[in-house]
């Protein structure tokens, strides 16, 4: 996953909704970063959902994400 306009050095958390966390992308001082996001095979269901927050979840803060649900491809690795 690719992290732009993110807050600076920032480490986020990424849930998988349902199964658990999925990653930790942390930004650089631009606000800027990448992580690499693996879900568990087999443990998931056609419509997926995720969010991200910046760490503490604590501290109420406009850069969290929530997605809708979607749909994963089957055979996408």
């Amino acid at each position: 996953m690719h992290v732009v306009d993110g807050l600076p050095n920032t480490t986020y958390d990424v849930f998988l909704w349902r199964i658990g966390p999925l990653g930790e992308p942390k930004t650089n001082s631009e606000g800027a970063g990448n992580a690499t996001l693996k879900i568990p095979v087999g443990s998931v269901s056609q419509f997926l959902a995720m969010d991200m927050h910046a760490r503490p979840f604590q501290i109420p803060t406009l850069d969290t994400l929530v997605s809708e649900p979607f749909l994963l491809p089957y055979g996408t690795s």
